[in-house]
């Protein structure tokens, strides 16, 4: 709560000292404010969250540090309405090939010599206001994180998060913000995809806090050092550098060098927002996106020495670090909570005793219960979801495994026949009392009937949609489109076109 207010009143501050009606970021223009140095100190770091032995909840309040997991007792009464007996599973666990996942403050794992996120990256885009901020934390950013959730390259427009959105409401005059402006902003309402963005004006559509709703902000934390933001780019986070516009920075031609930051420290500056998305121990040096387009340095993007991060503060090129954490990390959990009667309940009977399993999926890619592995030991495993029958598992090859279990032990049953035989699953959901539903590289949704063993292909109301996203949102499946319209599973079964944000 202190961040928070202390961020509102510096915003305040800042705001009632800048000029209204700016032009477009230029060098005697800034698109980032800086924060206050109290303000941003008090940002959390790595080693103020809990170690990744245990997984983090998300946390409500913005500013605020999530407690470790709370666990259900076994002593718990029995009962089958268990809404507040079990944290809420939240959206897409997908792990994407090659990215580790953690988030906290272990940072004991040994780091690859190369890291480059440019798979899961659109084409660097061009600004035209004071809008580098949005720009990286949208375009650059949310379009990362939730292009590894998906399992694939961005490609339509609501895979692009739109640095539109974000601007439009955070910046009244067109001037340049905080980072940590935009931090709040997505932490209550979340971040909109360019579908749901008017190409003509730039408005936001009627669809868009809607879609916005499926994808807030969960955590932020500040880097303090170059190792830190290996570490975060290591597991798939880009981090967000705010950085001194030099002018050969400002330049486009580049020499193939990595850029070394030489101007006088104590010279005035105005600062700007690029994105690190790679390094490369070779080169010496971070690989960053930036947002005035395709002409710009190597294709939109350059490399940065290690030189300029000595150290992150105002007095050197790197100024501030910021990493948002959209995408959940590992280990991801899953609960399943049933009761072992089948029919209608005796009222007249004890009620049926509650059986609740919880599974995890760690780093090293595999499953456990009780603390013991129960996926097969050759086993990549990249995802897991549960209804309260059945525990699925994506396999590193994206097929589909259902858990059996008996007396002799566990076993797993191969889900990927016809109409999925040869075709390569993205995205797993299912939650409570839904089944199983699959969506796969070519954009179609399937659902799995375990009584009959059969998929079938599952119809949104607008037939024209292709489905991009399948996921969990308070334990309702939702679907969003290649359109950016989102849909939620209803209770019969039916798809509905989601007309009002979430809380």
């Amino acid at each position: 709560m202190r961040l928070y207010l202390l961020s509102v009143l510096a915003g305040t501050i800042l705001s009632a000292t800048i000029p209204s009606n700016l032009a477009a970021q230029s060098a005697d223009n800034p698109g980032v404010i800086l924060l206050p140095q109290p303000v941003y100190e008090q940002i959390p770091t790595r080693d103020d969250w809990p170690s990744n032995d245990a997984a983090i909840p998300h946390s409500e309040n913005p500013g605020t540090i999530a407690l470790p997991e709370r666990s259900v007792p076994p002593s718990l009464p029995s009962g089958s309405a268990l809404p507040s007996d079990i944290p809420q599973m939240n959206a897409a666990y997908s792990m994407a090939p090659g990215i580790d996942q953690r988030w906290g403050s272990d940072d004991s794992m040994e780091l690859p010599d190369r890291v480059d996120l440019q798979g899961y990256l659109p084409i660097p885009g061009k600004q035209s206001q004071n809008d580098c901020v949005a720009w990286a934390v949208a375009y650059s950013t949310y379009t990362c994180q939730i292009s590894q959730e998906r399992r694939r390259k961005p490609t339509f427009a609501s895979d692009h998060f739109s640095p539109e959105y974000v601007y439009d409401q955070i910046s009244s005059n067109g001037e340049g913000v905080t980072v940590l402006r935009a931090i709040e902003f997505l932490k209550l309402n979340g971040c909109a995809s360019r579908a749901n963005v008017d190409h003509a004006n730039g408005d936001a559509l009627p669809n868009a806090a809607v879609e916005a709703s499926t994808f807030k902000l969960l955590e932020n934390t500040r880097a303090r050092n170059l190792d830190e933001i290996k570490l975060y780019l290591h597991e798939g986070f880009p981090v967000i550098l705010i950085v001194r516009m030099e002018t050969d920075f400002r330049d486009d031609a580049s020499d193939g060098s990595p850029y070394q930051w030489t101007t006088d420290p104590s010279a005035d500056a105005n600062y700007h927002a690029v994105t690190a998305v790679g390094y490369d121990d070779q080169k010496r040096a971070l690989r960053l996106m930036n947002s005035w387009g395709t002409q710009w340095k190597d294709q939109g993007f350059c490399w940065a020495s290690y030189n300029n991060f000595d150290s992150i503060d105002v007095s050197r090129w790197c100024a501030e670090a910021h990493v948002l954490r959209i995408k959940d990390h590992a280990p991801y959990e899953a609960w399943m909570v049933r009761t072992d009667a089948d029919g209608p309940v005796n009222p007249f009977a004890p009620p049926p005793p509650v059986v609740r399993r919880r599974f995890l999926l760690k780093n090293d890619r595999k499953v456990y219960e009780n603390g013991q592995p129960i996926s097969p030991s050759s086993w990549q495993v990249d995802d897991l979801v549960c209804n309260r029958k059945h525990l699925f598992l994506l396999a590193r090859d994206q097929t589909v495994y259902q858990m059996k279990d008996d007396l002799s032990g566990v076993s797993w049953l191969h889900l990927s026949h016809a109409p999925l035989t040869g075709k390569k699953v993205c995205m797993l959901a299912a939650a409570d009392s839904h089944p199983l539903h699959a969506l796969t590289e070519d954009q179609q949704l399937y659902q799995y009937d375990p009584n009959s063993a059969n998929w079938s292909v599952v119809g949104l109301p607008h037939s024209g949609s292709k489905p991009t996203d399948l996921r969990t949102v308070h334990q309702k499946l939702r679907v969003i489109t290649n359109e950016g319209t989102v849909y939620q599973r209803t209770a019969d079964g039916q798809w509905s076109t989601l007309t009002q944000p979430n809380p």
